[in-house]
């Protein structure tokens, strides 16, 4: 059994939200805590879903917003780290919340895979935990919490993130780096860095 297929990781109502929007959405691809979980970088309920689409898409001519039972919740803009506007919409769908995230092409790398006999699109990892650095950075502990759990799991493995090299996977355009990112409570030892 995969992570997302245990229902104390994945519980039955976001999974049942995310077989919704796919069958609306087929292009969706579902990124954040979800992906990460899925490839056991993090091992932690999923309590909202992230979803992300092209920035020239419309949500209305691609289906999303005629999902049956959504709610509208708020709508603003963000930037990257390179300085990119982001639209971020939040609705929920099913009394799950869910966060629509238009980006570019760079952040649309995704790898298929397989929950309970339903294919999903996942966001590549490495966008992933770009996007929970920007959280940490803004003092958002839940994200830091992560993050710490990202790192001790990825220094057991032994080596910096991988990509796979086959055509469901889409290379990302650059590496993650942790050494400048800090902790509350990191000291400034090297002796305590995980690289």
């Amino acid at each position: 059994m995969t992570n997302l297929e245990n229902k104390e990781i994945l519980p039955i109502d976001i999974f049942n939200t995310m077989k919704i929007i796919a069958k609306q959405c087929p292009n969706v691809i579902f990124g954040g805590s979800i992906a990460l979980n899925a490839v056991g970088l993090l091992n932690r309920p999923v309590g909202d879903i992230d979803t992300f689409f092209g920035e020239w898409e419309s949500l209305e001519r691609n289906g999303f917003l005629t999902t049956k039972t959504i709610c509208f919740s708020f709508s603003d803009r963000l930037s990257d780290d390179d300085g990119h506007s982001i639209q971020r919409t939040g609705v929920i769908i099913n009394g799950v919340h869910v966060c629509v995230f238009k980006v570019d092409q760079d952040n649309l790398q995704y790898s298929l895979i397989n929950i309970h006999g339903e294919t999903f699109k996942i966001q590549n990892v490495n966008c992933a935990i770009q996007a929970k650095i920007q959280y940490s950075n803004r003092g958002v502990e839940k994200h830091k919490q992560d993050l710490k759990e990202i790192t001790l799991k990825l220094n057991v493995i032994g080596s910096p993130l991988k990509t796979k090299q086959n055509s469901s996977w889409h290379r990302p355009t650059n590496n993650i780096d942790f050494r400048n990112f800090k902790f509350d409570n990191d000291s400034e030892s090297d002796d305590d860095l995980p690289y």
